[in-house]
């Protein structure tokens, strides 16, 4: 994943959603991505997640099949393949505007 924050305008929510249909969840890496997100997500920023600023979902098919995890985050629209979960939160969170 090689996607520079900076680059992005912020934005006063981010969601995940993270692809689990049959080409990207094949082996599986894709629920086990959305799993790792969503735990790492309460622990890691649990005032965002509370506060609906950042979340994670999973969706069916995002229409970028390949055979990893595919992740595309709203309302940006960037999509990633295959990242880490812990670079996807900080990513994510860097995303964030400082008002809310």
């Amino acid at each position: 994943m090689t996607l520079d924050p900076s680059a992005l305008p912020t934005q006063d929510y981010c969601k995940i959603l993270i692809c689990v249909g049959p080409r990207c969840d094949a082996e599986g890496k894709g629920r086990a991505l959305f799993e790792e997100v969503r735990a790492a997500l309460a622990k890691d920023f649990p005032d965002a997640a509370r506060a609906g600023r950042l979340s994670c979902d999973s969706r069916d098919c995002l229409r970028h099949c390949t055979r990893e995890p595919i992740v595309r985050l709203e309302p940006s629209g960037e999509v990633l393949s295959n990242p880490e979960a812990g670079a996807l939160l900080r990513l994510s969170a860097q995303m964030l505007s400082d008002e809310s």
